[in-house]
């Protein structure tokens, strides 16, 4: 993370979603650390079991520059003059733009914008990989994530687009609000 840390501390997910419901009462830009395993990347690599990666690519990524605890509806509407009317989530607030409980599991809501800064280090079986041959053949092999139809609807391009993203709290690993980051200790 580019970010300067204050202070670090350890969390549980349990400590984790409470703070972030009750002590976080405003937007904040943070940055954070997750993971995701071979599952997760199966679902993300063009050509399914065909793809020469499949069943053996996991990753490490850093997000910095992400929004938490925005309004989507009113971000989006702040950048366009016409109405912009969010769709409802798959599962149940469990705070309203922070928290999100679906199919037993606990997702935090970040918003990726122009702004938000990405690094990616990749695993093959295990192993970092390096070689940038490599690196270029799985980025090559990875779906891009489109943006929002809604939001091109209605004047917004894909670059400008406040883009939700629901990370599931068994993946963070490590979040940084304010330059106070949290490690979070998975059970």
């Amino acid at each position: 993370m580019k970010k300067t840390v204050a202070s670090e501390r350890v969390m549980n997910e349990k400590e984790l979603v409470n703070y972030l419901t009750s002590e976080i009462n405003r937007c904040h830009i943070v940055a954070i650390d997750y993971h995701t395993n071979v599952e997760g990347m199966n679902k993300k690599l063009v050509g399914g079991k065909g793809n020469e990666f499949y069943g053996r690519l996991s990753c490490i990524k850093t997000l910095d520059s992400l929004n938490f605890y925005a309004d989507y509806e009113k971000g989006v509407n702040r950048r366009t003059e016409e109405e912009f009317k969010a769709e409802s989530i798959n599962g149940e607030w469990l705070a309203l733009n922070k928290v999100i409980w679906h199919k037993g599991k606990v997702y935090v809501r970040f918003y990726k914008t122009k702004k938000t800064d990405s690094n990616t280090t990749f695993y093959l079986d295990g192993v970092q990989v390096t070689d940038k041959d490599t690196i270029s053949r799985i980025w090559k092999g990875i779906r891009e994530s489109g943006g929002s139809k809604r939001q091109e609807a209605v004047g917004i391009a894909k670059e400008d687009q406040m883009k939700p993203f629901n990370l599931c709290m068994e993946n963070l690993d490590r979040i940084c609000i304010d330059h106070n980051c949290i490690k979070v200790a998975h059970s």
